[in-house]
Formats: structure tokens, C-alpha cells, sequence
């Protein structure tokens, strides 16, 4: 995908970009002309090597996705200052949920990582972000990082304010069932104004 202004690129390759060590995981890279190097974006920024079975999503909208897909879900913003997607790996402390392992959840014929959330990169002054300590900006976890049961990135706005979000896992409190829902994670409002758990 590629911003309005097409100055950033951002792609996926299994292929070692950088030296972060992806042990042949897909990841997600921005790319600006006249850099030498792409910036990945779903690395751990610890620089601990890749479970190996990261799911960074740049795939169709809907869920479950269409073949052939009829649009592509946005992952990268406008203004090319902010990337979404999932992952299986724990790229901050708050995910938890692949401790002990990461099983398959799900049927025979849609399977998914059982530890898979939905992230948001963000870059130094763009938001809140006031830093280059993650993958050259901020990582923020937009589902829960607990939860056994997968999250999915629907979507994005144009602009990167609001995430829309699959999962069973209830982010708010009043969802009390186990059903899929559909959240919108936005700057100013959204999930954590309420009812946060």
C-alpha cells in the first residue's frame, strides 16, 4: 500500500530486510525514498527473533476474507504515519496471551492462531507518539493481549483515527457473550472510554 502523498511504502516480505532476525516470518516494512533501508514495523522491537508464525495481515476486508477479495482492508493511513495489523508475537509486555503456547483456534477450514492481536504502529510525532523506541516510533495494542480467542483488523479510517476491529474476546463490558463483534478503537473516544475492564 502506499500513501496519498506517495512518499511511503508499506509491504510484506518473508525475506530479511533488516537486521532483525524474522527466522523467515512475514513482516511488515515502510519504505521512504532515498532511504537506505526499509523501517520494520512489526518486528519485535526487542530484537528477539519471530515465533515464526506471525500473521501480518495486508489481505482483504471481511472476515471471513473473500476470494478474490473484493477491496483491501487499509492498513496504512494517508499520511503514511500509521500502519495496522495483526500478530501473533508479543511486540509489548501487555501481550500475554501466547505465553505457554499459541494453538490453532477455530474450524478445520478457518483456522487461526489462537494468539493473534490486532497492533498499531505510529510514528515519532504523529499522535501520541513522542518516541522512535519501537520499530522507529510507538506500538500500541489495540485488543487485548489476554484473550485466547484471535482478533482481526477489519479496517481503518483514512486518516488513521479509527480501527475496526473482529473478535470474540469482549473488549468492553457490557458484551457479555462469546459471539464475533465489531469495535472501533478511535483517537479520542472508542474502546477506552468504555467501561474499560
Amino acid at each position: 500500500q502506499v500513501s496519498s502523498d506517495g512518499q511511503t511504502l508499506l509491504f510484506r516480505s518473508k525475506r530479511q530486510l533488516t537486521g532483525y532476525e524474522s527466522e523467515g516470518s512475514a513482516e511488515l516494512y515502510l519504505y521512504h525514498p532515498g532511504e537506505g533501508a526499509p523501517t520494520c514495523v512489526s518486528c519485535i522491537p526487542s530484537g528477539e527473533a519471530s515465533a515464526g508464525i506471525a500473521t501480518r495481515a495486508i489481505r482483504a476486508a471481511g472476515f471471513p476474507p473473500a476470494n478474490p477479495a473484493p477491496t483491501l482492508s487499509r492498513t496504512l493511513s494517508q499520511d503514511g504515519k500509521r500502519v495496522f495489523f495483526e500478530a501473533t508475537d508479543a511486540l509489548v509486555k501487555a501481550d500475554v496471551n501466547g505465553e505457554g503456547g499459541c494453538p490453532l483456534a477455530g474450524t478445520e477450514n478457518q483456522a487461526y492462531w489462537s494468539c493473534q492481536d490486532v497492533y498499531e504502529w505510529e510514528a515519532k510525532g504523529s499522535g501520541s507518539c513522542d518516541s522512535q523506541a519501537q520499530n522507529g516510533g510507538c506500538l500500541y495494542l489495540l485488543s487485548t493481549g489476554k484473550s485466547k480467542a484471535p482478533s482481526f483488523l477489519l479496517d481503518a479510517s483514512a486518516n488513521g483515527d479509527d480501527a475496526f476491529l473482529i473478535t470474540r474476546s469482549p473488549l468492553v463490558r457490557q458484551d457479555g457473550d462469546q459471539l464475533l463483534d465489531v469495535y472501533d478503537a478511535s483517537v479520542g473516544g472508542g474502546l477506552a472510554s468504555q467501561n474499560s475492564r
